[in-house]
């Protein structure tokens, strides 16, 4: 799970770099945006599903086996 979210905020902070390259941005935005692209997406998705309930009802009903 923590490698699907660092490569997630790789991604997104390859995105970020290609836009600012698109737009034509300084070279010192460009590398300045990956870091803090990837920074905050990997913390802003880990909070999000260290948040998470862990076992909700509904989910624990759809793993039961249907008789």
């Amino acid at each position: 799970m923590i490698a699907g979210l660092v490569i997630f905020s790789t991604v997104v902070g390859l995105m970020t770099v290609a836009g600012t390259v698109a737009l034509s941005f300084p070279a010192w935005v460009v590398l300045a945006s990956y870091p803090a692209a990837c920074t905050l997406t990997l913390l802003l998705a880990a909070t999000a599903l260290a948040r998470r309930p862990a076992n909700t009802a509904q989910s624990v009903q759809a793993l039961r086996p249907q008789v």
